[in-house]
C-alpha cells in the first residue's frame, strides 16, 4: 500500500508545561486523552480502514492508539522504533520541563552536527534520520495500509524525507529540518495521510489544541453516538 496515516499523540504532560524526567513514561493529560478519541472518530469518519497499527514504544504513544483500538478490534497492532526524537540526555531523571530544558537544546542545534551524541539515552541526528528512512522504506513495501501512533519530530523527519529523498545527512540537511519543524507542525491528534509512492501528504484531521475538562460530556455523547455505544 502507499498510503498511510500518521496519528500523533494527544496533549502529553511535558506539552501542558508539566515537569517530566523520562520522555519514555510521559503520560497524557485529560484533554490529550480525548483529542486521541476525537483522531479515532475522525479516522472512522472518513472510511479509512485500517489494516496494521504502529506505536512507539513510549507511554503517551500507546495511550494514543487505545481509542482506534476500541473502534477497531481486530486490528493488530505492532511495536517499531518510531519513538520520539531525544537529542539531549536526560537531566539525570530529575523532573523538569520543556522550557527548562530549552537552552541545553537551543546549544545543541547550534552546533549543527549530524553524528553528535549529547550523552546516555539520547542519540545523534543522523541515528534519528535512519531510523526514519527504515520506517519509510518498511512502509513502501507492507501491503497493508497502516496508521502510526507517534511524535511530532519523527513524524515531520518522515516528511521531510519524504520531500528531499536521499540526500546527504550533513549540517545543511540538519538545518534545513530544524527549518522545516517550524513551518510543519504537527498538532498533538491531528492525521496526516502520507502516501509514499507519490511522495505527497496532506493534512486529514487537526484536533482542537485545548480540550477542557468542561468538553468531557460533549465528547463522550459523540463518542457514544458514532460507535452505537
Amino acid at each position: 500500500m502507499t498510503e498511510h496515516y500518521l496519528v500523533r499523540h494527544g496533549e502529553s504532560q511535558a506539552n501542558a508545561g508539566e515537569a517530566t524526567a523520562d520522555p519514555a513514561t510521559v503520560e497524557l493529560t485529560g484533554g490529550g486523552r480525548l483529542q486521541a478519541a476525537l483522531a479515532a472518530l475522525a479516522l472512522h469518519a472518513a472510511g479509512v480502514h485500517p489494516s496494521l497499527f504502529v506505536v512507539s514504544s513510549y507511554t503517551r504513544s500507546q495511550e494514543s492508539a487505545v481509542p482506534a483500538q476500541y473502534l477497531y478490534p481486530h486490528v493488530p497492532v505492532e511495536e517499531w522504533p518510531i519513538h520520539e526524537f531525544t537529542y539531549i540526555t536526560a537531566f539525570k531523571g530529575i523532573p523538569c520541563t520543556v522550557a527548562d530544558r530549552k537552552p541545553t537544546g537551543d546549544a545543541y542545534w547550534s552546533q549543527l552536527d549530524p553524528q553528535l551524541v549529547h550523552g546516555p539515552g539520547s542519540e545523534s541526528y543522523s541515528q534519528l534520520v535512519d531510523r526514519a528512512s527504515a520506517t519509510l522504506n518498511k512502509l513502501r513495501h507492507i501491503e497493508r495500509t497502516a496508521v502510526l501512533f507517534g511524535h511530532e519530530q519523527f513524524f515531520n523527519m518522515l516528511l521531510y524525507l519524504t520531500r528531499e529523498g536521499d540526500s546527504a545527512v550533513d549540517s545543511k540537511h540538519m538545518r534545513g529540518f530544524k527549518e522545516f519543524l517550524y513551518e510543519h507542525r504537527v498538532q498533538n491528534g491531528s492525521i496526516t495521510l502520507l502516501n509514499t509512492e507519490a511522495r505527497r501528504w496532506n493534512t486529514l484531521f487537526v484536533s482542537p489544541e485545548v480540550i477542557r475538562p468542561t468538553d468531557v460530556t460533549f465528547q463522550t455523547k459523540a463518542f457514544a453516538a458514532t460507535t452505537g455505544a
